[in-house]
């Protein structure tokens, strides 16, 4: 069942405009959140802006993962 998800996942970035921009923008919030992570002192507004960027990726990786169960048709 993986294996299959991961190939409709490299099918859609191949493929899909919305799906790359999506995957593309998840990944630099993950490298945002490392970045917030690594500050010393961690501030309120770290705090604050940490909670904005894991609720962005989370809704990212919401709606990519329901592209990943839409049907695909593969050539």
């Amino acid at each position: 069942m993986e294996l299959l998800e991961t190939e409709i996942q490299g099918h859609l970035s191949n493929e899909t405009e919305e799906y790359r921009r999506l995957a593309e923008r998840h990944r630099d919030y993950e490298l945002r959140l490392q970045h917030i992570a690594n500050r010393r002192p961690f501030t309120q507004q770290d705090w604050f802006e940490e909670s904005v960027v894991k609720k962005r990726k989370l809704l990212i990786r919401d709606r990519l993962q329901a592209l990943t169960r839409l049907p695909v048709e593969v050539a």
